[in-house]
Formats: C-alpha cells, structure tokens, sequence
C-alpha cells in the first residue's frame, strides 16, 4: 500500500510549522532530511512508494514521473519558473507569486486548489 506524501523541497522539509501541520493531517509523511535538492534516480527513489509529492526545486521530467506508479498528486512549494504543465495530461495550478486569498473571494488558496482536483 502507497504511503501518503513525501516532501522533497528542502525548505518546506526545515520548516517547523509547515511540517508539523502536515504531520497532523499525515502521520507517515517522509521528508527529505538531506539538505540537497534531489533528482534523477535520487528522486525517484525517495517519492517511489507515495501518492502525494511536495517538490520545490526539483525537476519532475518524463524519466522521473514515468517511474513513479503510485503518484497522483504534486504540489509545488516555493518559488521558481520551471513549472511542468506542459509534462502532465492534466494541469492546474497558479503561476507567480499568488495570495492565499484572491482579490474578491473569501476562499482560501487552498480551498481554491482542491476545488480544482475536483475538477
């Protein structure tokens, strides 16, 4: 059985608060405890095995995703151009630097997003 989530993003992985939220909600999340951004078969390595994946400068190209069975979400954490739409059947998500809440909504960022799963 896939585990939940794996942090890649380094700095996501040194937050106090973000990971204690996130272990909250996911008691066997796994973190990248390396200090390094990971990549290649280093990467895939360390998401084999989970349906979710925070990755922040990490580079998800068709080599890696092709070798990760059990992944069905990717979250994007921090900043960085490189954004994989064009990698993914299916893509959605917010380019730059967003707000958690959008002018005119009360919604929050979050919220946003997993309507959007939804879709």
């Amino acid at each position: 059985m896939p585990r939940m989530v794996a942090v890649a993003s380094r700095s996501f992985s040194r937050n106090t608060t973000l990971r204690t939220e996130l272990l909250e909600k996911y008691p066997d999340a796994t973190f990248n405890e390396s200090g390094k951004t990971l990549s290649g078969i280093e990467l895939v390595e360390f998401l084999n095995g989970h349906e979710k994946a925070i990755i922040g400068l990490e580079v998800l190209d068709r080599v890696v995703i092709s070798q990760l069975h059990d992944l069905k979400t990717i979250g994007k954490y921090g900043v960085g151009n490189r954004m994989p739409e064009r990698r993914f059947d299916y893509w959605r998500g917010f380019t730059g630097q967003v707000k958690y809440f959008q002018e005119g909504s009360t919604k929050h960022l979050t919220e946003i997003m997993g309507d959007q799963a939804l879709e």
